[in-house]
């Protein structure tokens, strides 16, 4: 099997930041199949991560890059706390970046059909299935109780 030179790293900090670690940095590699010739090609990192943006993930918005620098535009933020996920704009704010399937946690929808969707539970006042932690918590920080809401047949819950 082929191996592709080494030429650095990615670190990801505590906080959440990514950065690239120079060449020879570690035995971490990015290569891609090329159909073409039926191989494997190595990537350099450097310039795929020399401008990219970062993402970071902290209960406020961060107002600078981890190693003290602007903000750029495409740069990422995770709160924390709420768990959405922001995008730093050109007009320098960070605007929500709504889930893929652009409901999150804890948004109840109503459902004429009474069947319960992919991704949410039913609004039957019972308590939260413990695996389904991010919406307990949003629950319990909300109301003091992980019960999930009683609102009746055809409403349903993000988890």
């Amino acid at each position: 099997m082929a191996r592709a030179e080494a030429n650095g790293s990615f670190l990801i900090t505590e906080g959440g930041a990514v950065s690239y670690i120079g060449s020879g940095g570690g035995e971490n590699q990015i290569v891609t199949f090329n159909p073409d010739n039926s191989s494997f090609e190595d990537t350099n990192l450097e310039n795929l991560f020399g401008r990219s943006s970062l993402s970071q993930y902290t209960p406020t918005p961060p107002t600078s890059r981890p190693d003290d620098f602007d903000l750029e535009i495409g740069d990422l933020w995770t709160s924390s706390i709420t768990k959405l996920l922001y995008i730093w704009t050109d007009d320098e704010v960070w605007i929500h970046v709504k889930t893929i399937n652009g409901n999150p946690v804890g948004t109840i929808i109503e459902n004429i059909n009474f069947a319960t969707p992919s991704g949410y539970l039913p609004c039957n006042g019972e308590p939260c299935p413990p695996q389904f932690n991010e919406l307990s918590e949003l629950l319990f920080t909300n109301t003091g109780s992980t019960n999930l809401p009683l609102k009746g047949l055809g409403f349903f819950i993000k988890f």
